[in-house]
């Protein structure tokens, strides 16, 4: 009997602490997770538990990062839902131990992998192989065990990752398998974007350029394969952010009226004025993909200096140097799919059964000129109930232990103040001066609870304490800031994979997987440091 095609599966999901996430139902309790394409696995770690389950009794220790973050517990199958899709036996860790701390304070108790179901990209899967042989299929990911129940179906995955306002909610947003949303069916003739490099275990692309108001900036990679004046690209709903090398963050958000950058010991931060309608676009397949200028930013909490409360807004996108550790330059998180309907396409069914190469689609939901006006009625609405924002300069210079510029009103940003003024000069970058005299140092009692959360939830700081902890003040400025560099690490807990498999509506059979080679012992009873170091971002 012919199989009925599947109902279009769009499970509704919502932007929580920065990070988009979604219900799942494993073992009859329904569980929050966030959905990631830079991993494979299933884990979840519910404060209530889930009940009696096929517990394996097989440890496996996951650390993402630096390795000071992670997440440990022990291999199960259990009865799995998610949205119209039924998996009677479904293999997950049940974690029992997680130091991602925010994340769970945040409601989020645990991870869906959307990527590759290879052995060398599942640590679930290697270690069901090493102990079991590599016949075993009962490690399969969730997608994998989704496209196997449904060998006639497209096999490709589609995300709209929504936005209400100024990311204080979101008005929906759409997971789909095998069917894109009615309203962004033009998707299907976007360029396709192949895997680069070719063959690769990761949804990396080239990025073949990035423009700012129109003018195009440096972008080079270090990878000794990408072509000269592009980038390989990650593109990764896990990553609340977005993570370029220092030198291509530095010349776009140099390019922002009015930013200044502060920079120490501790890292480095662009502050930016809130209502910059500065234009950003990244280049895939020779076309424009437009950044809504709101993505550009984060407002932070109040700050109060000498008694009066102020906001600013601070770089939305991160900047780290060697961040993909050779496999990768930039990680594109949500601050950039937010703009776009993204297809991540297994590989397309081929005349004599076999599968295609995976790629990847994108389709602009961004109209440049329409973002652009937003700014003011948005941004001006949420600011309109905040304190006044602290000029980008004299926000800066008070980290530095400089004079405010004097062309400024006590630093206080009029709230019909435009973004049209000069690029900032080298007064700006305040970490490029040779003075350091201010930083790393201070009076004495410098330790005396300078920091301190406010009767209103905001920050008070002394003079003392921002020449003392410079960068460290800026970073706490917002609790989203804060949850998102923590979240980040989630983002960072890739191990993106590569398969195959798609989407024409008549396919011969299921999906065809190329075995990778572990990277792992097989006698390995945990995976810690070599889950990873392998795939660390």
């Amino acid at each position: 009997m012919a199989r009925r095609p599947i109902p279009l599966a769009r499970p509704r999901m919502r932007l929580l602490g920065m990070l988009y996430v979604t219900n799942i139902t494993i073992n009859g309790v329904q569980v929050q997770v966030a959905l990631d394409t830079g991993s494979t696995d299933l884990w979840v770690i519910p404060p209530g538990g889930i009940g009696q389950f096929n517990d394996t009794g097989i440890s496996l220790e996951l650390l993402y990062g630096d390795g000071s973050y992670g997440t440990k517990g022990t291999i199960g199958v259990a009865p799995f839902t998610f949205g119209p899709y039924k998996i009677d036996q479904q293999a997950f860790m049940n974690a029992v131990e997680s130091n991602i701390g925010l994340m769970q304070d945040s409601g989020i108790y645990g991870l869906m992998g959307l990527s590759f179901d290879f052995s060398s990209a599942s640590p679930i899967n290697q270690k069901i192989k090493s102990l079991y042989g590599p016949d075993a299929t009962w490690g399969r990911s969730v997608l994998r065990n989704i496209f196997a129940q449904n060998p006639t179906e497209p096999n490709f995955i589609a995300i709209d990752l929504s936005r209400t306002g100024d990311l204080e909610d979101t008005s929906g947003g759409s997971f789909a398998i095998g069917e894109y949303e009615d309203k962004y069916a033009a998707v299907a003739n976007k360029t396709k974007l192949t895997q680069y490099p070719y063959g690769g275990d990761r949804w990396t692309t080239l990025l073949e350029g990035i423009y700012v108001d129109g003018t195009a900036i440096n972008v080079q990679s270090t990878i000794p394969s990408v072509p000269a004046g592009q980038a390989q690209a990650m593109l990764d709903t896990g990553d609340p952010s977005s993570i370029f090398p220092t030198a291509i963050l530095d010349a776009i958000y140099s390019r922002v009226p009015r930013a200044a950058l502060y920079s120490d010991a501790t890292g480095r931060v662009w502050v930016i004025p809130c209502n910059t309608t500065t234009h950003v676009e990244l280049v895939f397949g020779s076309e424009r993909y437009a950044i809504h200028p709101l993505d550009l930013s984060t407002i932070s909490d109040p700050l109060t200096i000498d008694g009066q409360q102020y906001v600013a807004c601070v770089s939305s996108f991160k900047g780290a140097d060697n961040w993909g550790a050779g496999d990768f330059d930039i990680s594109l998180g949500d601050t950039f799919l937010r703009n776009v309907y993204s297809v991540f396409d297994f590989g397309d069914t081929l005349a004599n059964g076999s599968t295609g190469d995976p790629y990847m689609q994108l389709l602009s939901k961004i109209d440049p000129a329409k973002a652009i006006a937003q700014v003011a009625s948005i941004r001006g609405q949420t600011m309109a109930s905040l304190p006044p924002e602290l000029d980008p300069a004299t926000l800066v210079a008070l980290l530095t232990g400089l004079s405010p510029d004097p062309t400024t009103t006590n630093g206080i940003v009029s709230p019909s103040a435009t973004d049209s003024s000069t690029l900032p000069d080298s007064t700006s970058a305040a970490g490029d001066s040779s003075d350091s005299s201010s930083k790393g140092s201070g009076p004495s009692n410098a330790g005396n609870n300078l920091l301190s959360a406010n009767d209103n939830g905001g920050i008070t700081v002394d003079e003392s304490t921002v020449k003392h902890y410079g960068l460290i003040i800026v970073c706490l400025l917002s609790a989203n800031v804060l949850l998102s560099l923590v979240l980040i690490v989630l983002g960072i807990m890739a191990c993106v994979r590569r398969g195959s498999s798609r989407k024409n509506a008549t396919r011969a059979g299921a999906p065809h997987y190329v075995p990778v080679k572990n990277a792992v012992d097989p006698q390995d009873e945990a995976y810690s440091g070599g889950y990873q170091k392998t795939y660390v971002r």
